[in-house]
């Protein structure tokens, strides 16, 4: 038998997974719901990337991913344009939303909206999150009205609302965003859609952002109905490749995060870039061990971007560039090791290669670029000459990367075509699995007991729940008192480390000077002349920008690392778990402990915290507004105070952030301390009134179920059997 092709064997795992997902839905009643939505998640993704293969097989499709302040856009204009602002930075409109950059002689933009058909498929998982919001709030409006014990506590029905929405599926969030934008917006969809892809001409990129702004800015009319954009350049760095320009993916618009990760399977291979100060975050590991791997791209390269602001945080601790650079690169490899030992970092400044670009043509440095070369001049031995920039920038090594990939570019679409067949073939064999183990347990207990005995252990199990309904109550007001002291512990620290950055750096330099005196009158008058020694002082407004930088930056730090080891909060899930494991075991019931794990695990995934990021612009602005570039002799006192002034500031306004986190996450705990043990009750009733209701037919249902895991055994052995 002749063997398949790549694209030959994603045809036939297509086949199967469109198989298996129409078999399954034969079962829906017997399977449970969010089993079977990852499930047509997976097969949508295979559909995109199939559509992706066939619209263009010959390209090879390299992705620029990661978080939103990790440079992607500066970093492509200095891999592409020498550094030259074509691609606007962060927050500007050409990055609103993807943004794919071909080779083409004739440059244009083209608009890619969503289909008639895909807009249905949106408006249809909308209407699902509208429906699932409205079931939750319903019950959570009646368990406030039957079980709240301070009547005096009014519902906040847009702030359940709101909470409820953070819980939802992303790709449903994400749909009903889109929605709702075009509803503010009064927009006529179908009509818009109807009019298909739009191009838009250019001889100059400088040209068309303004044109753009409409269609994918972020206030633009049009934004929710554009898919991503192609620009189309007379670049020959792009001949036979597709680079993806991708918004971060922690964006905090919900539909742009799900556009970039529904798009990397149809990447060949990736650049992954994470900020050098703050190397592989948590969310860049899940994308590498996770994401990619599911998505079948194992060909990517870790870029340690922006070098040039990690360096700068060893001002003060190094005098030589050299050791400041060593010492970041060695933070670097060190975060690396026994994680991708296999690989090494690239390390890439994109602002130095413009600075370099900008030296060779004789052009201005915009401000950004001239303090950044004014604060690396504070080392001894720094970068002076662009070739030195050029050198530090590392692009160099990119740029040699990109040339690899485009030789090897059959060997990597070849490899990513049987990787993304063995990433989703695991995938989808977890979730089989996962659905099975649902169904074993359900079967199980309708199979165990009659419908009483259910119903009783049922009814025990829910009063054996209540009952912890107390302690539950000391543990979450032992929690909240805990945290508020976690709180306060970590404020007093933001402020004991502003004592680290209160120095000024002062430089003075001495020269001679002859000055006159004269004595006498008349014919008498004589002049003396003598030399005296003077020294000034000078203080740059460089170094305060990038102390102000360095403490925002460390405090951020400081936060993630408290986050993550909140001990309060991991105690609270602890000892919810105990109890409530504690009244299933109390309980005595016959029926499998999922029963109550699942719903158990729901509640505590609503006891999160995510760090808060601040950017001290308006603080750095105000300096620089105030006092130029330098500050000299008398004047030094004077930015010494504004310094002090800042870095109050700022401290200030993250505390506040604290304290409205802390607020915002204390109300949680009163909602959840509420709702904890009436969310699980609700949970087992839902359960009992579903295994009731299967005991009108009761043996045929456990024959249903039967039937449900003997085709899901099946489908899981034709999928080991399926050769890649």
């Amino acid at each position: 038998m002749n063997q398949l092709t790549p694209r030959e064997n994603i045809h036939v795992f297509m086949q199967t997974l469109e198989n298996v997902y129409t078999q399954l839905s034969l079962h829906k009643g017997f399977l449970r719901e969010e089993g079977l939505f990852q499930l047509n998640q997976i097969l949508a993704n295979m559909r995109r990337s199939l559509a992706a293969e066939d619209e263009a097989s010959k390209l090879l499709r390299i992705g620029i991913v990661g978080s939103v302040k990790a440079g992607k856009s500066t970093f492509l204009n200095a891999l592409l344009f020498n550094g030259q602002n074509i691609l606007p930075k962060a927050a500007t409109p050409m990055t609103a939303s993807l943004t794919r950059l071909r080779y083409a002689q004739e440059q244009c933009a083209k608009l890619v909206f969503y289909s008639p058909e895909d807009w249905q498929d949106i408006e249809s998982d909308a209407e699902t999150a509208e429906s699932m919001i409205a079931k939750k709030l319903a019950e959570a409006r009646a368990h406030h009205a039957n079980n709240l014990r301070n009547s005096s506590i009014h519902f906040n029905e847009e702030r359940v609302r709101k909470r409820i929405i953070l819980e939802l599926p992303p790709e449903l969030a994400a749909c009903l965003e889109l929605k709702k934008n075009t509803e503010k917006e009064g927009l006529d969809v179908y009509s818009e859609l109807e009019k298909g892809e739009q191009i838009i001409p250019f001889d100059n990129l400088s040209e068309i952002q303004a044109k753009l702004s409409e269609y994918i800015g972020s206030h633009g009319c049009l934004t929710p109905l554009v898919r991503h954009v192609e620009l189309n350049l007379n670049h020959d760095v792009l001949r036979d490749i597709e680079i993806i320009d991708t918004p971060g993916l922690n964006d905090p618009v919900v539909s742009r995060s799900r556009e970039t990760i529904n798009f990397l399977c149809q990447c060949d291979c990736v650049m992954i870039l994470s900020y050098a100060g703050e190397f592989l975050s948590k969310q860049d590991m899940d994308l590498i061990k996770h994401k990619l791997v599911n998505d079948g791209i194992l060909h990517h390269t870790i870029i340690a971007s922006k070098m040039d602001l990690a360096i700068q945080d060893h001002r003060g601790q190094k005098t030589f560039f050299k050791d400041a650079f060593m010492a970041t690169r060695q933070n670097i490899v060190s975060t690396m090791k026994g994680r991708f030992d296999y690989q090494e970092p690239v390390l890439v400044s994109a602002l130095l290669e413009g600075i370099a670009w900008k030296m060779e043509q004789q052009l201005p440095l915009s401000e950004e670029e001239q303090l950044t070369r004014d604060n690396l001049a504070s080392f001894t031995n720094a970068p002076h000459e662009a070739k030195d920039f050029r050198s530090v920038a590392g692009l160099k090594r990119v740029r040699q990367e990109l040339e690899l990939c485009r030789e090897k570019k059959d060997q990597i679409k070849y490899s990513h075509q049987i990787d993304l067949i063995r990433g989703k073939k695991s995938e989808l064999r977890n979730c089989l699995k996962n659905l099975e183990t649902s169904a074993l347990s359900d079967k199980e207990t309708l199979s165990s007991v009659d419908l009483e005995t259910l119903q009783s252990g049922m009814n025990a199990l829910n009063q054996s729940v209540k009952k912890i309904d107390a302690d539950i109550h000391v543990h979450f007001s032992t929690a909240e008192l805990q945290m508020h002291r976690e709180f306060e512990r970590l404020k007093l620290r933001i402020i004991g480390l502003i004592d680290n950055y209160r120095e000024l750096n002062v430089s003075s330099r001495s020269h001679d000077e002859d000055r006159s005196t004269t004595s006498g009158m008349f014919f008498w008058k004589k002049t003396h002349t003598r030399i005296v020694s003077v020294t000034e002082y000078q203080a740059e407004i460089s170094d305060i920008i990038n102390t102000l930088r360095r403490y925002a930056n460390n405090v951020g730090a400081e936060i993630i690392t408290a986050y993550e080891h909140f001990t309060p909060l991991d105690t609270l899930k602890a000892q919810l778990k105990k109890h409530v494991l504690e009244a299933f075991h109390e309980a005595d019931v016959t029926f499998s402990k999922e029963t109550i794990l699942g719903p158990l695990q729901i509640s505590l995934d609503k006891l999160r915290i995510t760090p808060p990021h601040y950017e001290p612009q308006a603080e750095i602005d105000s300096i620089v507004n105030k006092f130029g570039a330098s500050v000299k002799n008398e004047d030094i006192a004077e930015l010494k105070v504004a310094l002090e002034k800042a870095l109050d500031s700022i401290s200030k306004k993250i505390r506040h952030t604290l304290d409205e986190q802390q607020a915002s996450f204390i109300r949680t705990l009163h909602q959840q301390n509420d709702m904890f043990v009436g969310d699980i009750s609700k949970s087992i009733q839902s359960n009992l009134d579903k295994l009731s209701a299967q005991y009108n037919d009761k043996q045929s249902n456990i024959a249903h179920y039967d039937e449900t895991i003997t085709r899901l055994r099946e489908l899981r052995a034709e999928l080991s059997h399926l050769e890649v």
